[in-house]
């Protein structure tokens, strides 16, 4: 009976310990991985205080812990950017997200336009999202806010009505000078059409689909404009 009693004993102080445990386990504020959903939260309302406007999750990419996202009321294919959280050497948080191209891309697909008008040639000018990341740069900032910084790179597609494929090297050319002189900085893929109907269905969301459909009679030339 004796050794019965002992080794209840010895189970009821395993209990009791456990339980101690746990109490102080919750004292201590053991910090437990956040879960996609906090962490999507919090970038969502980072992205909302830095650029004054609400957004929508599309996907979280867990692994890298960057969530896919598009400006509330915007297109979830031709708005989605994406925003990073990671931490520096002292573990402190960074966030790098491509944002600002939303803000400024209206104002940049306008400056190739207005260059290529001044061939004159008609175009449809489309800017990649690729735009460094930069906390500075939020909702309050302006192209030419980027372009003070002095480094900055821009990526985009110039679709051109061209009936004489002959002068594409021409008017590639022209384009990046003009380009040039108004201080752009990037690259620029200018790809000619040789038909109206082509040009016209032209769309920033079925731009590849309809390259791609038409890559035989469209040309394409790249530009490097520092």
């Amino acid at each position: 009976a004796g050794k019965v009693m002992k080794h209840i004993r010895q189970i009821c102080t395993g209990v009791l310990a456990f339980i101690m445990l746990i109490g102080l386990s919750g004292c201590m504020h053991i910090n437990l991985p956040k879960s996609e959903a906090q962490i999507t939260r919090e970038l969502l309302d980072y992205l909302e205080q830095k650029y004054g406007r609400e957004f929508e999750a599309l996907y979280f990419e867990s692994g890298v812990n960057i969530l896919n996202c598009y400006p509330k009321g915007g297109d979830p294919v031709t708005d989605r950017i994406f925003i990073e959280i990671t931490r520096d050497k002292d573990r402190n948080k960074i966030y790098r997200d491509n944002g600002f191209a939303l803000v400024i891309r209206e104002d940049v697909e306008a400056q190739i336009r207005d260059a290529c008008a001044k061939i004159p040639l008609s175009a449809k000018v489309y800017m990649d999202t690729a735009v460094p990341s930069d906390p500075l740069l939020d909702g309050s900032k302006t192209y030419e806010d980027l372009k003070a910084r002095g480094k900055y790179h821009l990526e985009c597609e110039v679709f051109i009505l061209c009936e004489d494929l002959e002068k594409r090297e021409q008017y590639a050319d022209q384009i990046a000078d003009l380009l040039q002189q108004d201080n752009y900085s990037g690259m620029v893929f200018i790809r000619t059409i040789p038909d109206t109907e082509t040009y016209e269905k032209m769309t920033r969301r079925n731009k590849n689909d309809v390259f791609k459909i038409n890559n035989e009679t469209m040309f394409s030339i790249m530009k490097i404009i520092n």
